[in-house]
């Protein structure tokens, strides 16, 4: 995955910014947008206009390649 040498910031409650969530994957943040529009990859989290992905969506869909959207725990 993106973050070989670099510092992931996982908030308290598991929420990754999307463009952390995009360089975990090895993505721009444009395709992460694209693929929430599309119903496709990790389920993003809507917070004050902003979109979060929870860790371990992020970890999960990283370890399958699939592209159906994961679940996880509701914000």
């Amino acid at each position: 995955m993106g973050l070989d040498n670099k510092t992931l910031i996982v908030r308290p409650d598991g929420r990754v910014s999307r463009r952390q969530s995009a360089e975990f994957l090895g993505v721009s943040p444009s395709t992460m947008a694209w693929w929430a529009w599309k119903g496709i990859g990790p389920r993003p989290l809507k917070t004050g206009g902003r979109a979060y992905y929870l860790i371990d969506d992020l970890r999960r869909f990283a370890g399958t390649g699939s592209e159906a959207v994961t679940t996880g725990a509701e914000a």
